[in-house]
């Protein structure tokens, strides 16, 4: 198996490769531009595809994956766009790609035209998050878009979320159980794969986000989740009267499920026998444990290193 993800604290002989070009970097943000979709639309160009193949206890290769998406962290030197998901979905894997879609003359998506990269390219360099405990790693962007650029001559069309987007203490405030929320991802791999756009699914905050959950640093949302709607983001949608705020709240990781047991005798033949099954299943309760965007500041260490170097 390959092991894709650098701890925090091993980074030293990655970060000249890291540095290169990172500050020339103009990002496509999440606005919108002449030619250029409606939000809507634009929000559908925040995530990317990650496939994966793991090795499973049998040693069978099985399909995995997950969401991926665009973030821009704000610093002195400029605007500095990464890639986040959560650990588990690219640690230790042993085959993968990304799935992106290209970016026409106008500054278009250029629907249909895919551009893949390996997750074993030399571009990608993942660093998790300096808390274990968080689910979260990140990638710089800047070497993905040089790869794919020096191989295929084209660029890529992507949004990204930027920091400010995220909640302020006082917004978190204000954020309550009903708020409408909509999550974006691959659910069990489901997209439309010829558009390469993911699908959105809609529902609502359902506890209390500022006291966080359970104790940790998340909150719950009431959207189904599936295998592979890890990575994807959740956008908080805050009717503020007149007008409707869209927030970044978080990352999807996981959801809850429920072990349901079933017993019954064995059919044979059109007969019942005294043969007893036993079967267990766990069923998702369709809810989503969501990572509060607040945890993707603890990469800034790691971009503040980047930039006094770079100086």
């Amino acid at each position: 198996m390959i092991n894709l993800v650098i701890s925090f604290k091993s980074l030293k002989a990655m970060k000249i490769f890291l540095l290169i070009s990172v500050f020339l970097f103009t990002t496509q943000s999440f606005i919108s531009l002449p030619r250029e979709p409606e939000v809507q639309e634009q929000l559908l160009h925040c995530t990317v595809n990650i496939i994966t193949k793991v090795k499973t206890s049998s040693g069978a290769l099985s399909d995995s994956g997950g969401a991926g998406f665009f973030y821009q962290f704000e610093t002195e030197k400029g605007d500095i766009p990464v890639i986040i998901t959560n650990r588990h979905v690219i640690k230790n894997v042993v085959d993968g790609k990304m799935i992106f879609t290209s970016r026409a003359k106008d500054g278009s998506p250029n629907y249909g035209d895919h551009l893949e990269i390996s997750l074993t390219d030399n571009a990608f360099m993942w660093i998790e998050h300096p808390d274990p405990n968080v689910d979260l790693c990140m990638a710089m962007f800047q070497p993905v878009v040089n790869a794919i650029q020096k191989r295929t001559g084209k660029l890529i069309y992507y949004k990204v979320l930027e920091e400010k987007l995220s909640p302020s203490k006082e917004d978190w405030e204000t954020i309550y159980p009903n708020t409408d929320v909509v999550m974006t991802g691959y659910p069990n791999g489901f997209s439309d794969r010829i558009n390469n756009l993911p699908t959105s699914r809609r529902g609502v905050v359902s506890s209390l986000p500022r006291l966080g959950f359970e104790g940790r640093n998340e909150f719950l949302i009431d959207v189904p989740v599936s295998g592979g709607s890890s990575g994807s983001p959740v956008l908080i949608y805050q009717n503020n009267g007149n007008a409707t705020r869209i927030l970044f709240g978080g990352i999807v990781y996981a959801g809850p499920t429920e072990k349901i047991v079933t017993s019954g005798k064995v059919i044979r033949d059109g007969s019942i026998t005294s043969e007893m099954v036993v079967t267990s299943a766990d069923v998702p309760l369709d809810f989503a444990y969501v990572i509060k965007s607040d945890e993707i500041l603890g990469f800034k260490t790691f971009i503040d290193d980047l930039i006094s170097q770079e100086r």
